[in-house]
């Protein structure tokens, strides 16, 4: 195969890949009423719903760079996304047990696509960097938005169960698994030069590692609290179920040219600490209209938020391009912050929902996210700096 024809093979596969990703877990958040209702769960269970995935992003993120010096960047990501599909699946038709067990399955697959697609796109795509991270967290928040906006839908006007709703998803990740298999010899370019696991050095060191840590956590926290409870804050507020997830489509296409746009506006930058800074005051303005009444404000505030979201995690995705020297450093900075940073992540959506049970209104849930969201800023200053592990 002529190396264009390579290339050009691998970005559609990047781009499926990136459904795979986002897919299988923002439709969640759409239908979460409606499995509430039909398996009697509260809102604190239901938050592990969303908690479930950021934790197994947390405990398989390590492991992905061990995987790939082992067996290849191509055939991880061809089992992980296997794995994605048999999750989908378990997840569908496996009664309660199986949807809390499936969803582990789905954020183990997941993890290691997350950690490894951006190491590739370094090591495939030299040059064009920013361009190709531009174009796989926008597909990747595309996607999240499909999978959000079609949902209830697929319920209500074709007539699925919310098992078929998400089932849905399992298509992707098969087509995706046939893609990589094109793949199976990729490995990362400077993965194979440390002979010895002792011998990588390690980025816990590094306070700009921290910072893109605290930086990725963050705004993932943010994203996934809004993925769970967006349609059901906007439901509390007197909205029907169909049109909050019109909502939830909307977070997540307004999130599509801001996360295309921000790679390639950092790429451009030497310092991107402006560029951090704006993104979290943009996400604080959103969460404060989320707490205001009437549909003009409640829009202002979803789309807002969806554009800083949006923005956030291109932010984060160029960060692991920029503050690294080689693939293999990417990769290292990829696994690092991503487990640290979806532990964090992981607590929000389950205590959001437990806040929300103690309280009965979503008002000082929305209001703990504002607070959030200075967090994000200031890290996101410090992450911006001209600085490399």
């Amino acid at each position: 195969m002529k190396k264009q024809d390579k290339n050009g093979l691998l970005l559609v596969t990047v781009i499926l890949t990136s459904c795979c990703l986002r897919a299988p877990i923002t439709g969640i958040g759409s239908l979460i009423g409606v499995i509430q209702s039909d398996l009697g769960l509260n809102s604190t269970v239901a938050g592990l719903l969303s908690t479930i995935p950021l934790l197994m992003f947390a405990f398989c993120s390590p492991l992905a760079g061990k995987g790939e010096r082992r067996l290849g960047a191509g055939r991880v990501m061809a089992v992980s996304m296997g794995i994605v599909f048999g999750g989908v699946l378990l997840r569908s038709y496996g009664g309660i047990w199986g949807l809390f067990c499936g969803t582990l399955v789905c954020g183990g697959g997941i993890a290691f696509g997350n950690v490894l697609l951006p190491s590739i796109i370094k090591d495939q795509f030299v040059g064009k960097e920013g361009k190709m991270t531009s174009v796989f967290s926008a597909s990747m928040s595309l996607f999240a938005g499909i999978s959000s906006g079609v949902s209830v839908p697929l319920m209500e006007r074709w007539g699925l169960s919310w098992q078929q709703s998400l089932a849905v998803w399992a298509i992707p990740c098969v087509a995706a698994v046939v893609l990589w298999r094109a793949f199976f010899s990729l490995g990362l370019k400077g993965a194979g030069d440390v002979k010895k696991p002792g011998e990588r050095r390690s980025l816990l060191g590094f306070g700009i590692a921290w910072w893109v840590t605290l930086f990725m956590g963050v705004q993932s926290l943010l994203f996934y609290c809004l993925v769970a409870w967006l349609p059901s804050i906007l439901v509390f507020g007197g909205m029907e179920a169909e049109t909050a997830g019109y909502y939830a489509f909307l977070f997540q296409l307004v999130a599509l040219p801001a996360s295309f746009a921000l790679p390639i506006l950092a790429e451009r930058r030497k310092d991107q600490r402006a560029l951090g800074a704006a993104i979290g005051l943009v996400f604080l303005l959103g969460a404060v209209l989320l707490m205001g009444k009437g549909n003009i404000v409640l829009l202002l505030g979803t789309a807002l938020c969806g554009a800083a979201s949006g923005a956030s995690f291109g932010f984060s995705m160029s960060l692991l391009v920029l503050r690294t020297e080689n693939s293999a450093d990417a990769a290292a900075l990829s696994g690092m912050s991503q487990s640290f940073g979806f532990a964090l992540a992981a607590v929000g959506p389950f205590l959001m929902g437990r806040f929300y049970d103690v309280t009965g209104s979503w008002t000082w849930p929305l209001a703990a996210l504002s607070v959030v969201c200075l967090l994000l800023t200031a890290s996101g200053v410090f992450a911006g700096a001209d600085r490399k592990v």
